[in-house]
């Protein structure tokens, strides 16, 4: 579950130059499966995230949305896709741990009833890393239905994705992408897909 930062923080509105901690405090943000976001960092330090956190049993609350920044030492300023576009912060705390912040993100559709007031305060709320990851950026299946291959070109095995799921970039050969599916399993599918098959994250 998200855990709330103990410190109380002023409200993000105007509150973006407080101090922060130093990129040699801390370790800088990486790519992983964090609790209720996927997080793609590239080389050149450009961060896509896509976060998807519900909270009920029956009736489930889902807070989804996507956003991408820019790193800057240990921390990345991002925006939200979509209208409201909206302004955050992503800082690592620690290797295995990110503070998140965005002003006015509990008034996205869904976000009101899921995420705590914390992440709308400049001090963010806590997202523990659950397992570090190795792709670069993200995409989105837009296809029905895309079985992963163990070779770019092969024939398509038993595990497969569906429209909507977000996946990790590995790698690219010519049309084929490798990609890896994050999710709370112990063991996460992998394998090449056609390009074709997916959507760029771009927000």
């Amino acid at each position: 579950m998200l855990r709330k930062i103990l410190a109380a923080a002023v409200v993000m509105s105007g509150a973006w130059g407080c101090a922060q901690p130093s990129a040699a405090a801390a370790a800088p943000v990486r790519s992983g499966f964090y609790e209720g976001l996927v997080l793609a960092v590239s080389p050149t330090g450009r961060v896509v995230g896509h976060f998807n956190m519900e909270q009920g049993e029956g009736v489930v609350k889902r807070c989804i949305f996507d956003f991408a920044g820019q790193m800057r030492g240990n921390q990345a300023i991002i925006h939200s896709a979509g209208s409201p576009r909206l302004t955050g912060r992503i800082t690592a705390t620690s290797a295995d741990e990110i503070s998140f912040s965005m002003a006015h993100v509990k008034d996205l559709p869904g976000c009101g009833l899921v995420l705590p007031p914390e992440a709308e305060t400049a001090g963010g709320t806590e997202l523990d890393l659950i397992k570090p990851g190795a792709w670069t950026d993200l995409a989105t299946v837009k296809s029905a239905r895309v079985a992963f291959k163990a070779t770019p070109g092969g024939a398509g095995g038993r595990a497969y994705m569906v429209k909507g799921d977000v996946v990790g970039i590995l790698g690219r050969q010519g049309n084929q992408v490798k990609v890896v599916y994050p999710s709370e399993r112990d063991t996460w599918a992998q394998g090449w897909v056609a390009a074709a098959d997916l959507a760029a994250s771009r927000p």
